[in-house]
Order: structure tokens, then sequence, then C-alpha cells
């Protein structure tokens, strides 16, 4: 991963208020974090080349993206559409009972998991990408 590529990750990430170190736990291994970081820099770079910059309209530090990307993976469902609500709730409901710590008891990598989609969940239905759109670049 290039350092602007990690740089970019870790602003994401700051934005949708997660520790880098949550990812890390998420992922189970430092090299299975650095997948997922690289998954997303090829996502972002594949979405800069097609003249989209993130999500729609989505300035270059994509929380936005990297939110539906995480979730995504965790639920094994396709999310593209920060404002289909309806379908950021279901891959939430699907990820969580996939790494609630209730059925997973002691696995510390599902609670970290379930962390992660929780927070995700949480910055999108309380509209912080909406207030996060509004900014002025």
């Amino acid at each position: 991963m290039k350092f602007k590529d990690y740089m970019r990750l870790h602003k994401a990430l700051e934005t949708l208020n997660i520790p880098f170190g949550l990812l890390m736990e998420a992922f189970g291994t430092p090299q299975e974090a650095i997948q997922a970081a690289n998954e997303y820099a090829q996502w972002f770079s594949s979405r800069k080349s097609q003249g989209m910059a993130g999500c729609g309209d989505v300035p270059d530090q994509d929380p936005i993206g990297l939110g539906l990307l995480i979730l995504s993976q965790a639920s094994g469902t396709q999310l593209t559409n920060p404002q289909d609500l309806e379908g950021i709730k279901k891959a939430y409901r699907k990820a969580a009972m996939k790494f609630h710590p209730d059925r997973n008891a002691g696995d510390k990598v599902a609670e970290a998991r379930f962390k992660l989609s929780d927070a995700i969940f949480h910055w999108f239905n309380e509209g912080c990408w909406q207030k996060y759109m509004a900014q002025p670049a």
C-alpha cells in the first residue's frame, strides 16, 4: 500500500469515527487489514479512473465509500448507494447476526467486526454522511 493510500484510508476512518486499531482487530491479522485497505485503495482508484471520485460526487477522502465497502464485506451484500438506508439496515442486521458477541463468545475478531459494522451503520443512520456531503470542499 502506498503512503498516500494509507493516509486516504486513515482520513476516511477518522471521518467515520473509527480507530485504525479497530480495523486491525476486525480483520484478525495485520495482513488481512492491509489486504482490506488495499482493496479499498484499488476500489477508489478504479472509481477515479472512471471519472467518479468515491460514491457519486464524494470527494477524494471517501468515508462513505469505505463505510459501504466494509459493511458490504461484513454482510456479504453489495452496497453502492448511501441513500439506500433500507439496504444499509439489512446489511447491518446480517452482519450483526453473524458477528454478535453472544453468538461468538470469546472470538475477538468477530467482536471487532461487530463493533466496526455497528459504528458504520450508526454513521449512516444518524445522517452523518449527509452532514459530511454538505461541508464545503
